[in-house]
């Protein structure tokens, strides 16, 4: 991991297709999977990839002014300026203080990087949960940098499905995932929001064409520390249900 971490960027080509060597080597090992094996997974990815850039140390200090730190975002050429700030940050508060302080305080630049965590199809996320479950302070550096060189076009959803959510809740109770799901089925504005020639279905289809819709569903699902267990496996629930849909896709 050490290697990957000084050598490679997180995006292995300009169009920020992501580096997924940390994803598959700690799932290797995590399964008991041989040297051999892990090695060779490794050989696979490694001649794939780009180098992290070199470190701008006045850009580094200029992004501890949260006004400046905004202006270096969604910016994949300041991987490595990112990524020398957070390791900072982490080298001096630890990852869990860095990680509530910039995603979870919940002013405005938490939830701005919050919202960038859940773009590129989640990858900052999954990065980020690899650090903590295998209690890795630089893939948990990694996984903010990552999220800081996504755009926020989540955060409008995010922020109005929270917002409705908080205004439904002394009214009624979460509904599950699977009824949620039928609803959305059924919904014809929103399950024909997303269209084939979409670059991004997600941006480009449904939160462009069904996005109160889309709120609107989003804030009758909640979680709160007491129901986490039950929600958790409510969502595993809800894949198994979409599974028949999925393999009728997977089939043409």
């Amino acid at each position: 991991m050490d290697v990957d971490h000084e050598r490679h960027h997180i995006f292995f080509n300009p169009s920020g297709f992501h580096n997924h060597i940390v994803h598959h080597l700690l799932s290797l090992y995590a399964l008991g999977a041989s040297t051999s094996s892990i090695q060779m997974q490794w050989n696979g990815h490694e001649p794939s990839q780009r180098p992290p850039g070199a470190v701008d140390k006045a850009v580094v200090e200029a992004m501890h002014d949260p006004s400046q730190f905004r202006s270096y975002l969604n910016k994949q050429e300041h991987y490595p300026n990112f990524l020398r700030f957070f390791q900072q940050k982490v080298e001096e508060h630890g990852w869990q203080t860095v990680a509530r302080e910039y995603l979870l305080k919940g002013d405005e630049q938490a939830n701005d990087l919050l919202a960038r965590l859940f773009a590129g199809f989640l990858h900052p996320l999954i990065h980020l949960g690899f650090g903590v479950e295998f209690n890795q302070p630089a893939i948990v550096v990694e996984a903010l940098t990552q999220a800081a060189l996504h755009d926020n076009y989540l955060q409008p959803f995010f922020l109005g499905a929270e917002k409705a959510a908080e205004a439904k809740k002394a009214e009624e109770a979460s509904k599950t995932l699977p009824r949620l799901l039928d609803d959305i089925r059924a919904d014809k504005r929103l399950s024909t929001a997303a269209h084939w020639d979409d670059n991004n279905k997600i941006r480009d289809g449904i939160l462009k064409r069904a996005s109160n819709e889309m709120i609107g569903y989003a804030s009758q699902w909640t979680v709160d520390p007491d129901s986490l267990e039950e929600k958790t496996a409510e969502m595993i629930n809800a894949v198994g249900k979409c599974e028949p849909n999925l393999q009728s896709v997977s089939s043409l």
